[in-house]
């Protein structure tokens, strides 16, 4: 999926017995782990929790709400997450760093043959889209994979049809 996170949407495991050939080649799409929100998206929620809080903040004082003080105190006390700036917006979060940490150690329990512990540039091709998430999903996966992130990216093509959509 291009919007779920993988824990939400993901087996229990994967299953490298649904065939009886011999796995001699792993291939993987894959899209970017999850992500911060987007500049517009980030002032969107800035721009909303203020104003909740405003309303909430009017109703009380006018007597027209009907919230118990400590729901009140939370929500009047509440604000948004300021490490959650424009400047990190479309980043990869931690959430996203472990999805891709877990989606690699899964595989790799599946098919240890086809991905071993060390990497060798001559049998893994990396590439990714022009965002720095994708090629931070990229190491992610990588870290897990060989317990580092030194890996080669390609550079993508400009014909690439695969990660065309995304630029």
């Amino acid at each position: 999926s291009t919007v779920s996170a993988y824990e939400s949407i993901r087996h229990n495991s994967v299953n490298p017995a649904l065939s009886s050939c011999r796995p001699n080649k792993f291939w993987m799409l894959s899209r970017g782990g999850t992500q911060t929100p987007s500049v517009s998206q980030i002032n969107a929620m800035r721009a909303l929790s203020e104003d909740l809080r405003n309303r909430v903040d009017r109703s009380n004082q006018k007597g027209r709400d009907q919230l118990c003080r400590q729901d009140l105190e939370r929500i009047l006390n509440w604000r948004f997450n300021e490490s959650i700036t424009e400047h990190r917006s479309w980043e990869l979060t931690t959430t996203g760093w472990d999805e891709l940490r877990g989606l690699a150690t899964r595989y790799q329990s599946a098919f240890p043959t086809l991905l071993p512990t060390t990497y060798n540039i001559s049998q893994f091709r990396f590439r990714h889209t022009y965002r720095k998430k994708t090629l931070d999903s990229i190491r992610s996966f990588a870290q897990s994979l060989f317990g580092h992130s030194r890996i080669i990216a390609e550079q993508v093509p400009d014909d690439d049809k695969m990660l065309s959509v995304s630029r």
